[in-house]
């Protein structure tokens, strides 16, 4: 079902002057009221969290005596949202951004059709203030258009996932509401306090380090917030692979190329400088929670002492009690 919005309008987003829908000329001897709510309009999207809108008009009346007037406007806001479609969509599907830069495909620009799409990733995080202007480019790279995305495009907060809502970036909270502020705390519990999960942190400090892989740490399934760090340049490479010793990258004695990996159940990110004499750090990133154990290994390439560090969260069992 549909999460509802809790009745209130964005800022910015609506009119929240009711007296804008109301007929010119009032006075103290007009009263005021809101009209019915219209039905829910269609949603945006197909999937992915689309939304929904609903509307009143502020109505008003002169009255035959100035005795007793009414309010001055009508109190409340005049449109409301919610979510709707919240479904994933189809991994392999096109994406909302992709889908609107298609639309203009039909249109004719300079008295001839290009082929539209995206400027920038989905996943692409704006540093501009205006996160709800859809950008498009034609293939060749040659024109480019800027409109305002549909509602329900996917939008990026500082801690919270957002939506586009009439041109700007509103949240959704853990809990799935619309305009909701709620985060999840460390461990992943929407609105907890933190106390439901150990941190754990480590270094890994080997004097008589010997050539090949050594296992740095294990990290249990159900893992959040996962860091490795090589922590000084050198010539170790760091190295992922499950307990049965299968390696996802870095294994075998080939490097692969720093990029994100579908491990686990979750996006890992590998990253490292591309030349070993470059400044920059070797490190493996995942948001987790893992759905297995994982082993994470260093290549030992030259004898040297590595320096690594490693944190990560847990929850904790559940305590039992004694009768």
């Amino acid at each position: 079902g549909a999460l509802l919005a809790g009745g209130m309008a964005p800022t910015g987003a609506t009119d929240n002057s009711p007296t804008s829908n109301s007929l010119e000329g009032g006075t103290d001897a007009t009263a005021y009221w809101w009209g019915e709510w219209t039905k829910w309009t269609a949603c945006s999207r197909s999937c992915g969290a689309g939304v929904t809108s609903q509307e009143r008009h502020c109505l008003q009346q002169r009255r035959t005596s100035v005795l007793g007037a009414g309010n001055r406007t009508c109190t409340g806001t005049s449109k409301r949202y919610q979510l709707c479609r919240v479904q994933e969509c189809p991994p392999d599907g096109r994406s909302f951004r992709e889908e609107q830069c298609i639309s203009f495909n039909s249109r004719v620009y300079d008295g001839r059709t290009h082929q539209w799409k995206p400027l920038y990733p989905d996943d692409y995080v704006h540093i501009s203030s205006k996160p709800c202007d859809l950008h498009c480019t034609t293939a060749d790279g040659q024109r480019q258009l800027m409109v305002p995305a549909r509602d329900g495009t996917s939008c990026k907060l500082t801690d919270l996932r957002g939506v586009c809502v009439s041109g700007k970036c509103e949240p959704i909270g853990c809990d799935g509401v619309l305009f909701s502020t709620h985060t999840l705390d460390k461990c992943g519990v929407c609105q907890g306090d933190g106390s439901s999960c150990t941190h754990v942190t480590g270094n890994y400090r080997k004097g008589n380090a010997h050539l090949g892989y050594s296992l740095v740490t294990h990290i249990p399934a159900g893992a959040r917030d996962i860091q490795i760090v090589e922590r000084k340049k050198s010539a170790d490479v760091l190295a992922l692979a499950d307990e049965a010793g299968y390696y996802f990258f870095n294994g075998n004695f080939k490097v692969d190329s720093p990029k994100n990996f579908n491990i686990a159940g979750t996006v890992v990110k590998y990253r490292r400088p591309m030349d070993v004499y470059e400044t920059g750090i070797e490190y493996i990133v995942a948001q987790g929670p893992t759905n297995q154990g994982l082993n994470v290994m260093v290549w030992n390439q030259n004898g040297k002492s590595p320096s690594i560090t490693f944190e990560y969260t847990l929850l904790q069992p559940p305590r039992c009690w004694a009768s």
